[in-house]
């Protein structure tokens, strides 16, 4: 029987258990969100399931027992894998508009659905494995995990795709008001990075597992190949946890510059804004359901302060008129009769 410790599934595993200690570390420094809940959730289930891995393949336990745990291991392993994904889709699930979130929404579910079913597929073929004792139905595994990856990859195009569609027009918006976009460049290239990553990783391991050739064992060059993919894929939460540390500190600074330059501005600034009225903080359309800090508490919102409407504005100034008008204490009437020339 083989050591626990001495194999990789047990370093696979012990990655997972500091993945969840430092999101706890996260938690901490920020507090508990949806989009910190994600890396938590993932590592947990990359604990889980290299550890059932173990029990199943690389230890005699009784069939029914090694089957089961096969199962369980084959779910924690969707969770784990399917689970990168919703990092960026409980954002878009906030900031879309519901147009866009018609189309997103289900096809980001159909593709999970095809996902999963792919891994419900894989369950059950590893376990009559099990049950008959061959590698006879390996070939039908490797089929199937080459639709599960792409199909991995695929929805985190999906979801790249529309995260940068809004980041590129909040930052083009914020542009156009000569408002700071840093923390929005910040965003669109940690979206990139993850699309880079996320879909490579798919890409590579359908191609890699198509030459698996048992059920576990990293037996053949291409298996171990596989097997450091793998390992990258269960660090991945820690990329999670440094866009939530970075979006943090990028927030903090430009509030302390938003706060400089506005005690800066002198008492010149101020006389000014008595006579013009004053740009009041307001939200960029469709971002205002981030100032909900239990989805995301480290930055997005900066984002939603961004531009007011014409609208707006002119509800503004219509305001501020008569704020002015009721503190002085004066009220005049205008009235312009315009007749054509000649009438009289």
């Amino acid at each position: 029987m083989d050591v626990y410790f001495e194999s990789s599934w047990a370093i696979l595993s012990s990655i997972g258990i500091a993945n969840f200690l430092f999101g706890l570390i996260i938690v901490s420094i920020t507090r508990l969100s949806v989009v910190v809940a994600v890396p938590l959730v993932v590592s947990v289930a990359t604990a889980v399931a290299n550890g059932l891995c173990f029990y199943a393949f690389y230890q005699d336990h009784p069939t029914t027992q090694k089957a089961v745990a096969s199962v369980f291991a084959d779910l924690f392993w969707l969770i784990q894998e399917v689970g990168l994904s919703f990092y960026g889709y409980v954002i878009l699930a906030r900031v879309l508009p519901r147009q866009e979130k018609r189309i997103f929404v289900p096809m980001f579910w159909v593709i999970v659905a095809a996902i999963a079913g792919c891994r419900c597929a894989i369950a059950a073929q590893r376990v009559q494995a099990l049950v008959s004792g061959s590698d006879s139905l390996q070939v039908i595994i490797n089929h199937l995990h080459t639709g599960y990856f792409i199909c991995i990859a695929l929805l985190e195009c999906v979801t790249a795709v529309f995260l940068l569609r809004k980041f590129g027009s909040a930052k083009k918006a914020s542009q156009n008001a000569s408002i700071r976009t840093g923390l929005l460049r910040h965003f669109m290239r940690g979206t990139e990075i993850r699309l880079a990553t996320l879909a490579l990783i798919g890409v590579s391991r359908a191609i890699t597992y198509f030459f698996q050739t048992s059920l576990q064992a990293a037996s053949s060059t291409a298996s171990q190949i596989d097997r450091f993919i793998y390992t990258l894929e269960c660090v991945f939460p820690m990329m999670f946890y440094i866009d939530v540390l970075a979006s943090r500190i990028k927030f903090t600074g430009s509030s302390q510059e938003q706060s400089y330059g506005a005690n800066g501005m002198g008492a010149s600034a101020k006389m000014k804004s008595r006579s013009t009225p004053r740009r009041a903080d307001h939200r960029y359309p469709g971002w205002q359901e981030l100032d909900d800090e239990n989805v995301f508490p480290m930055g997005l919102t900066s984002v939603s302060r961004a531009v007011p409407s014409d609208a707006g504005v002119l509800a503004i100034s219509d305001d501020a008129r008569k704020n002015g008008a009721s503190r002085n204490g004066i009220t005049k009437t205008v009235e312009v009769n315009v007749s054509k020339a000649g009438a009289d």
